[in-house]
């Protein structure tokens, strides 16, 4: 399972990989820290449009689906981390008027 998975960042053979995981780690904590702050959330939604262009890198130079099962499920792992943090913060309906 993915999402018990830890990553190993010894594992990441890319700078892509490294890339997408310090700045779904930063993403993570802004996210934890400001969730609840309306203030803080267009700084939090500018942050995740700006990941597109590292994402779009991220796929053009990492193969996921290596032949190597640790590195493939500690690719998958990274994705579903980045994935689950951009989900979180866009749970709108916990938001009140």
């Amino acid at each position: 399972d993915y999402l018990t998975h830890k990553l190993n960042e010894s594992l990441f053979l890319k700078n892509e990989e490294k890339l997408i995981f310090e700045l779904t780690n930063v993403l993570e904590q802004k996210i934890n820290k400001s969730l609840f702050k309306i203030e803080d959330q267009s700084l939090i939604i500018k942050e995740i449009v700006n990941l597109n262009q590292i994402i779009e890198v991220f796929f053009e130079n990492v193969v996921v689906n290596d032949k190597d099962e640790l590195i493939k499920f500690n690719r998958i792992t990274l994705l579903e981390k980045l994935y689950n943090n951009i989900t979180k913060f866009s749970l709108f309906h916990i938001l009140e008027d």
